[in-house]
């Protein structure tokens, strides 16, 4: 039912982008964006954990409000997780999101922030334990924040810096029944730091 409802949501996202692709006025417009994160978790029980690379890319618009201000929603695949020196292992998170930010703009600078949603669309992972992580240690939905900064114009290539961090605790608990005992629940959360690249083509 959760894989329904998100298909039907990606869906109405998507024709609401390509509707405002067609509608582009010098106040929409519509690009993709594509980089590199590095995400780990954190939290006072998320312990030797490190940081580790993953990617992200999706499409955006860009939604004038003010002459400085503008609204840039966002539908991502971005992948998070962590390094672990434990029988934990490593692990990647592969989520479908949605931010939300508000841009402050300045001559093709901005500053921007605001909520993120994102949905866990599956996990992998490397442990030398019997029992590996697996997607019920995760919590499906989470809600985050954004904030960041960059460059770019109305039309043509842009460049940005984005933390990302979340209010939600991902990981809901280790089970170690096998080794002989069960660990108490393991709660952290995610965070990373997103570097990518955007592209906004000139329409009619």
């Amino acid at each position: 039912m959760k894989k329904v409802k998100m298909t039907i949501l990606c869906c109405l996202l998507v024709g609401g982008f390509q509707s405002l692709a067609q509608a582009q006025t010098r106040d929409v417009s519509l690009g993709l964006k594509a980089g590199v994160s590095y995400s780990k978790l954190v939290g006072a029980e998320a312990v030797n954990y490190s940081s580790t690379r993953g990617y992200h890319a999706g499409i955006f618009a860009t939604i004038g409000l003010r002459q400085w201000l503008s609204f840039g929603p966002e539908l991502l695949y971005s992948q998070k997780g962590a390094a672990a020196q434990s029988s934990v292992g490593d692990f990647q998170l592969h989520y479908i999101e949605l931010p939300l930010p508000l841009r402050m703009n300045v001559n093709g600078l901005f500053l921007e922030a605001g909520p993120q949603f994102a949905y866990l669309a599956k996990v992998q992972g490397e442990s030398s334990n019997p029992n590996p992580l697996t997607r019920s240690n995760f919590k499906s939905l989470d809600m985050g924040y954004l904030v960041g900064f960059g460059y770019q114009r109305h039309t043509g290539l842009g460049i940005g810096l984005r933390y990302v961090g979340q209010f939600t605790k991902c990981l809901l608990s280790v089970n170690y029944a096998t080794a002989g005992y069960v660990a108490s629940p393991l709660q952290a959360r995610n965070r990373a730091f997103q570097a990518y690249l955007s592209y906004t083509p000139k329409l009619r």
